[in-house]
């Protein structure tokens, strides 16, 4: 499996367990890296360091919830 997969894999997690503590060493295991070089490959494959992905991810997320009913206007 190649580096974009792996990373792929991670990301998945995290889009899927927003609501729950994500830890480095999970996303690591995932990736199958150690947490210095899963650290080091998703910072190289997205431009993003893994503590501001989950901001953002978090932040998409949250602009989701309040455009869902009843809080759509």
């Amino acid at each position: 499996m190649n580096y974009y997969k792996k990373i792929q894999k991670s990301i998945d997690f995290i889009d899927e367990n927003l609501t729950n503590t994500i830890s480095i060493n999970k996303l690591a295991g995932i990736s199958c890296f150690s947490p210095a070089q899963f650290y080091r490959i998703f910072f190289a494959l997205t431009g993003f360091f893994i503590k501001n992905y989950i901001r953002e991810a978090l932040a998409k997320g949250m602009n989701t919830f309040f455009l869902l009913p009843p809080y759509a206007t």
